[in-house]
Formats: C-alpha cells, structure tokens, sequence
C-alpha cells in the first residue's frame, strides 16, 4: 500500500482508515502519519469532557516504505549520498517523531 496516496500496488484504492469500527474515507489525501496524528489531535481536543483513547499505530516506516517528497527533502541535502530507501526511511521515522511531539504538545495544553 501507498501510505501517500492509499492506493494498492495494482493501483486500486485503498481503504485503511477507520474510527472505532467505522470505515471513514479523508476529507484529503495526506500522508497516512500526518493524517493519523492529526485526527489523533482533534479527538482529544473534541472530547474535552469525558474521557479518551486512543490507540495510535502508525504503520510507517513498514515496507514498503514511503514518504512525500517534502519529508524526504530536507534529508537529501544533509545526506546528498544516501539510498532513495534509507532518505525514506529516515522521512517515515521523522514523521512519526514529528506527529508524537504534536500530540504531547496538544495534550499538555488542554490538561
């Protein structure tokens, strides 16, 4: 799967989203960490008065790996001689941080 544009490798959508139960499809396309830790975001900040959890498993950085080019850019110029895998690599698991310190951030301001 593509976690950039949630298409199968026969180029067939893909639906990977789900809240509880319920299959939903995104307002977007994003890149599937971004959206999870956004949407992680907003059920905390929606449900203030009772409650929440969350179970937050991002499935990057699992093959294959993937990532938008305005993640893996940054890496390419530090790393001009890296593989195109490792700069996703690096990307994938940059992202995650990245999404994981918004959520701390979040929940500490609404405590």
């Amino acid at each position: 799967m593509d976690y950039n544009d949630h298409t199968k490798h026969d180029g067939s959508s893909y639906l990977a989203h789900f809240n509880g139960s319920e299959p939903f499809r995104q307002e977007k396309y994003t890149y599937a960490t971004t959206d999870w830790g956004e949407r992680a975001r907003k059920i905390f900040s929606e449900n203030l008065e009772k409650p929440q959890f969350v179970y937050l498993s991002f499935n990057a950085p699992h093959e294959p790996v993937t990532a938008p080019g305005w993640l893996k850019k940054p890496f390419r110029e530090i790393y001009p001689k890296l593989s195109e895998t490792r700069i996703e690599f690096l990307a994938a698991v940059k992202e995650i941080d990245r999404q994981i310190r918004f959520l701390h951030q979040t929940l500490e301001k609404i405590q």
